[in-house]
């Protein structure tokens, strides 16, 4: 079944409303930010820990081939998402 263009901006914003309600109602224990996945790894919309960057949620857009983030006129095709941790080596790192 392939969505249209209208239904996948009404799923890409009922995901942003999602996560600002989470944000919302959780907000003594978790941040969430728009970033960079390039920049910052992970994805376009993440959730920190209010004590640290670690662990994070983070949510990445799939676009279809020959669009990328940097489109302003987007419109992801699904998502895809990673839970991200810093934990010590046993080298100490």
């Amino acid at each position: 079944m392939v969505l249209s263009e209208a239904e996948l901006t009404r799923n890409m914003m009922a995901l942003d409303e999602g996560l600002h309600r989470i944000e919302k109602q959780f907000d003594e224990h978790v941040l969430f930010f728009y970033e960079d996945p390039l920049t910052f790894g992970g994805g376009h919309f993440v959730l920190y820990p209010v004590e640290g960057s670690s662990p994070r949620f983070a949510i990445e857009e799939q676009y279809p081939l020959g669009v990328d983030w940097s489109d302003e006129d987007r419109v992801p095709t699904s998502w895809t998402w990673v839970a991200e941790a810093y934990l010590p080596q046993s080298g100490g790192s």
